[in-house]
């Protein structure tokens, strides 16, 4: 559908399907509630009117500074009806983080919600409560202006790791194009409902997790809150969840904890369960497989919600170990790669082709070409038109026949991708030798002792490492994480070259978070500011 506009697409199904669910939520402890079509389409007409009625023209740039809601979801979509340009921004950024979002795009308001972020927003410029827009109806001769499908949508900022973010560009068809392809690309379609829990602020949470299900007719599972999802999930019943690797080690973590407090015979009727379903999952002979998988494994699965199908995960490499615990589990996961300056997805694992390894085959459309110094490119109607006010940063990366510069370091096998690493992040060590960290960081954290680890090497004669242990497990299991490390580290330096073998590390003495500085808002390791935190304990070990 290259004609259609986000607007126009949720108004056609609106007309064809009114009573269709399109939001499912959970407002409290209560059971679920469902918007229709119809009634999805009024909240996103009444944002639209109440936004022209404050004054905002078509092409006017619109930032959002709220939680994850139902309405930040239908306001989204009235900034479509009504022309105007969305601009998300995190919660989680700081009130000088959010000056410069809403300067640089020249935002005419940012539309807040909660009073902790009203204090967020600039002085000087205007701003309007979420709750406002939704209070009056449309008026009956409220005529939306949906545009053309190369119009611009979205201004999405980057999450800045190597400076200030910059904003991303993206059309209507840019968002529509998983809408349009994924139906002939996955066994996904309008009656599937997805489960979105991640930022609405970031391009995976909200292209593929709403604009995805809604392009095609579908539902959208919102959940409440991070702290509510078990809960959701339960009572949505959504068939496919969006997410990314650390959701599904600490879900893995959980059921583990919750194994570990059992009698040694259900324990041990466990391990024999994944043992089986391990086996079922390589295609092995596994006779006790179906009687234990109904016992113990399908018990596990139904904390999904009794309907779940698929999680697709992105944003960072999914490590080994994680994806047999769920194959185990006999539940499928699908790696997928997509960046912001690509709307979300490019190439993803077919269920019946499914290499956890890799990131998959590319989407109808996506062209790909490996640079000869590894890098990837991409080319496709989903890639952005530029940098918002930035042509020099956005000539860098976009060349005049359209192919895209991901950053990204890896390898085409077949019509399927393997991501090796960033290309920033290659180190170079003092004696020439370049360095890959991810695939080391990746083996590391393949250990259920790990958390995360950070490997420097610039400049160095070897490299070192940051590791962050899983402290719940080590305290849960009474182990010294010294110790256990090091085991780790060494049994990973086994099978690494001389040159790339980590000689030294340390150990965080807390976990990574967002607010510790450590963590962009979707969750990817700031190496830089990593090691300015930590140089204390990192510069001796060079």
């Amino acid at each position: 559908m290259p004609h259609d506009t986000i607007g126009a697409r949720l108004l056609r199904f609106a007309a064809s399907q009114p009573d269709a669910p399109a939001l499912r939520y959970r407002p409290g402890k209560s059971g679920p509630l469902t918007l229709s079509y119809r009634e999805f389409a009024e909240m996103a007409r009444r944002a639209a009117a109440h936004l022209r009625h404050v004054g905002l023209v078509a092409g006017d740039r619109v930032a959002i500074l709220a939680e994850n809601s139902p309405e930040w979801v239908a306001l989204d979509f009235g900034c479509t009806l009504g022309g105007f340009v969305s601009v998300p921004i995190y919660p989680t950024m700081t009130a000088e983080q959010v000056a410069y979002i809403v300067h640089d795009c020249g935002a005419k308001c940012v539309v807040w919600h909660g009073d902790e972020l009203r204090e967020k927003c600039p002085d000087d410029v205007a701003t309007v409560a979420m709750a406002d827009c939704f209070v009056t109806a449309a008026p009956a001769d409220f005529s939306p202006e949906t545009g053309a499908a190369d119009d611009l949508a979205t201004i999405i900022y980057t999450s800045g790791t190597t400076g200030n973010p910059k904003g991303v560009c993206l059309s209507h068809h840019a968002f529509l194009h998983c809408a349009d392809v994924i139906p002939s690309a996955l066994p996904i379609d309008g009656r599937d409902t997805f489960f979105a829990f991640l930022p609405l602020s970031h391009v995976y949470g909200r292209v593929n997790g709403v604009h995805l299900p809604i392009g095609m007719g579908g539902c959208v599972a919102l959940a409440r809150n991070l702290a509510s999802i078990a809960d959701d999930l339960a009572a949505l019943q959504p068939h496919v969840m969006l997410c990314v690797p650390r959701f599904l080690e600490a879900f893995a973590s959980r059921i583990d904890y919750a194994v570990a407090k059992q009698s040694p015979l259900r324990q041990r009727l466990f391990h024999l369960a994944m043992a089986a379903g391990w086996a079922k999952a390589q295609g092995r002979f596994s006779p006790l497989h179906p009687l234990l998988d109904a016992l113990v494994l399908a018990k596990v699965r139904q904390r999904l919600g009794g309907q779940f199908r698929y999680f697709v995960s992105g944003g960072a490499a999914l490590p080994a170990r994680t994806a047999q615990f769920y194959r185990s589990l006999g539940l499928t996961v699908l790696q997928g790669f997509g960046l912001t300056e690509t709307a979300g997805a490019t190439h993803v694992n077919h269920p019946d082709r499914n290499d956890p390894a890799s990131v998959g085959e590319a989407l109808p459309g996506i062209e790909t070409r490996i640079d000869p110094d590894g890098e990837i490119l991409l080319r496709g109607p989903s890639i952005m038109s530029g940098y918002f006010g930035q042509p020099d940063a956005t000539t860098q990366v976009l060349d005049a026949d359209g192919w895209f510069r991901t950053g990204d370091i890896g390898r085409l096998d077949r019509g399927r991708l393997w991501i090796t690493d960033r290309k920033k992040d290659l180190l170079v060590l003092a004696n020439g030798k370049n360095v890959a960290p991810q695939p080391i960081e990746n083996k590391l954290k393949e250990s259920p002792y790990v958390a995360e680890a950070v490997v420097f090497g610039d400049n160095l004669d070897h490299c070192i490492a940051l590791i962050v242990p899983d402290f719940e497990r080590l305290k849960h299991e009474n182990l010294e994480a010294a110790a256990i490390v090091k085991a780790v580290v060494d049994e990973v330096n086994r099978k690494l070259a001389d040159y790339e073998r980590v000689r030294k590390f340390a150990i965080a003495p807390a976990a990574f978070s967002i607010e510790g500085g450590e963590l962009t808002p979707t969750m990817k390791v700031k190496r830089k500011a990593v090691w300015a935190k930590y140089e204390s304990q990192l510069a001796p070990l060079a």
